[in-house]
């Protein structure tokens, strides 16, 4: 999988491959997929209770919802490793290329979209509405 991302108006190539994942325990002395899937189960649970709840989330609600459970570490981390998979030139080390990006809000919106690319498939993070309260149904009559 690849994408285009925009950091700090300038264009650099993401990758999500075996390289990606190399780089990413290589640099960060963990594993891509199991950091990925451990985040995804977080994310799920607390969609989850919030529909369960009852509990509307307008979209910087759902943005918080993201970074707190998936979090802000594991989304710079995936889009850094995945950038340098891309092959840009002049990439830098983690720490230099994460302290020289002006835009990081910009830059956390970017990880946001390119962790949802990857993990969904180019499908949008966010499920609707009516896909979670399914879901949530199901699980409750399982429950009884």
């Amino acid at each position: 999988m690849e994408t285009t991302l925009v950091i700090d108006n300038k264009e650099y190539k993401a990758v999500y491959s075996g390289k990606t994942a190399r780089l990413y325990r290589e640099n960060f002395n963990s594993d891509l997929m199991i950091d990925i899937q451990e985040a995804q189960l977080r994310y799920q649970d607390a969609l989850r209770y919030h529909v369960q709840e009852g509990i509307e989330l307008n979209e910087a609600e759902m943005s918080v919802i993201v970074i707190k459970n998936i979090g802000e570490d594991l989304l710079c981390k995936m889009t850094w490793a995945s950038i340098q998979a891309g092959g840009n030139k002049g990439m830098k080390a983690y720490t230099t290329f994460i302290d020289k990006v002006e835009d990081y809000n910009g830059f956390i919106e970017q990880a946001m979209d390119w962790f949802g690319f990857v993990v969904n498939g180019g499908q949008p993070i966010v499920q609707p509405d009516e896909d979670i309260k399914e879901e949530a149904e199901e699980e409750s009559s399982k429950k009884n």
